[in-house]
C-alpha cells in the first residue's frame, strides 16, 4: 500500500515523515501563493463570514434570554 503512490510501505517512517513535511510545505505555499493574488476578495468573504458568525452568537444569545450588550 503506498501512501499518495509515492511512498512505499518499505520507506522508513523517517523517509515518510520527511516526505510528509515536503508535501505540507508545498501546499503551504500554494495556499500563501493563492492569498497574495486573491487577497483582496478572501478579506471580503472572510469579513463576511466573520459578521455572520457575530449575528448568528448575537441569535442565540436572544434566543436563550441573555444579551450580549449591557444595560
Amino acid at each position: 500500500m503506498c501512501w499518495e503512490g509515492r511512498i512505499c510501505r518499505l520507506a522508513s517512517p523517517k523517509v515518510t515523515d520527511w516526505i510528509r513535511i515536503i508535501v505540507l510545505q508545498k501546499l503551504v505555499m500554494q495556499v500563501l501563493r493563492l492569498a497574495v493574488i486573491e487577497g483582496p476578495r478572501l478579506r471580503w468573504i472572510l469579513a463576511i463570514t466573520r459578521k455572520q458568525q457575530a449575528m448568528g452568537r448575537e441569535m442565540m444569545l436572544l434566543l436563550t434570554g441573555q444579551s450580549s450588550k449591557s444595560c
